[in-house]
């Protein structure tokens, strides 16, 4: 845009407890519009399928000959955002719905620890574009227990990382997911080798945008529930993400994630009332 992103300000002054994570965290009931409370007994599940125009089919990524089908989806998502900024007058896409239609989903899965001072690295990075959805196995993909920034990148790590890079630098492409600050640090974390992991530029903490839509929404689930119409079943969450070979419903609820985030996004800017020329404006 040749100047700063306006979502960046929903990612800024976020103050977070270390170590507190939105999807965890205890939340009081989601509220509707009209004060009534969601009975998410009579929801049904969230499958794939229930985005529109998204792909049910989940690309798991664990091989360097795999990660080409991701550089192509990547490729073809810069190629429909360039060509709609390249036939504005002034070259800018001012927009946010125009964005969010574009926007990529980002979640992570870790092995959960209960050890003080343990950190597990990223099992899976899951990114959802607005068709198809990838799950990418960190665990096999690149090297373990990488602690050093200066160690040197195995082909396959070369790979992936030229891969993501034109994605993460684009200004236009928006990066989504709910507490998406800790997914971006646990892979900077977990992978300080990997460049691709410190130049995530457009990004959008959805968290942030529950806040100016509605009351109460303080987890995926309970956005999920209020704009969707849908209960995201996280029954997988706290699966053991080490053991390979990871298990269909694994990869099912790990591509989930990321896809609803960005589904939730357009959702947010059709709310009644909201305009989505100054939607990320409001303070």
């Amino acid at each position: 845009w040749g100047r700063k992103p306006k979502f960046w300000h929903l990612l800024e002054n976020q103050n977070e407890r270390p170590g507190v994570h939105p999807k965890t965290k205890k939340d009081k009931p989601t509220i509707l519009r009209d004060n009534t409370p969601i009975d998410t007994s009579n929801l049904p599940t969230l499958l794939l399928s229930d985005i529109p125009d998204h792909s049910s089919v989940v690309k798991l990524i664990s091989c360097e000959d795999d990660i080409h089908d991701l550089i192509q989806e990547i490729k073809l998502s810069i190629k429909r955002i360039d060509e709609i900024k390249t036939s504005n007058e002034n070259g800018l896409i001012d927009d946010d719905k125009v964005l969010s239609k574009h926007a990529w989903g980002l979640d992570s899965e870790w092995k959960p620890s209960s050890m003080c001072g343990h950190e597990s690295p990223v099992a899976t990075l899951q990114l959802s574009s607005p068709y198809k959805s990838f799950v990418l196995d960190m665990q096999v993909l690149c090297q373990p227990s990488t602690r050093n920034p200066d160690t040197e990148l195995t082909r396959t790590e070369k790979c992936l990382s030229l891969a993501l890079e034109p994605l993460f630098v684009h200004f236009n492409i928006l990066i989504i997911g709910y507490g998406i600050v800790q997914d971006i640090n646990k892979l900077a974390f977990s992978f300080p080798h990997l460049p691709c992991f410190r130049k995530i530029h457009s990004v959008v903490d959805f968290h942030a945008v529950a806040n100016h839509v509605g009351s109460n929404m303080t987890s995926l689930q309970k956005a999920v529930a209020k704009l969707m119409g849908r209960i995201l079943d996280k029954s997988e969450q706290c699966s053991d993400w080490s053991v390979r070979p990871l298990r269909h419903n694994q990869v099912q609820y790990a591509a989930l994630d990321a896809a609803a985030s960005r589904s939730l996004l357009s959702l947010a800017l059709d709310q009644p009332g909201e305009d989505p020329q100054s939607f990320f404006q409001k303070k």
